[in-house]
């Protein structure tokens, strides 16, 4: 069995609105298997991402900051 997908999503409508669902799949050969995780679960998952996310935000921004004070000239000469 090989890792196919993993999908968290917050439900928009209906008898879970408000809800965090996390869901598997996984696929063999033969067969495919979708599971859904426990919601303690997909917390875990989304608070590594947080993390993740909150580090490549930093770098771009840092990357960012870098680029326009050395691309930038001391003076702006209008001519």
């Amino acid at each position: 069995m090989k890792f196919e997908s993993l999908k968290i999503e917050a439900v928009k409508y209906g008898e879970n609105k408000g809800k965090i669902i996390a869901q598997i799949c996984i696929h063999g050969e033969k067969s495919s298997t979708t599971m859904e995780l426990p919601p303690e679960v997909a917390e875990r998952i989304l608070k590594l991402a947080k993390d993740a996310i909150i580090d490549g935000v930093e770098k771009a921004a840092n990357d960012f900051i870098f680029e326009i004070t050395t691309e930038i000239p001391d003076t702006l000469l209008i001519g």
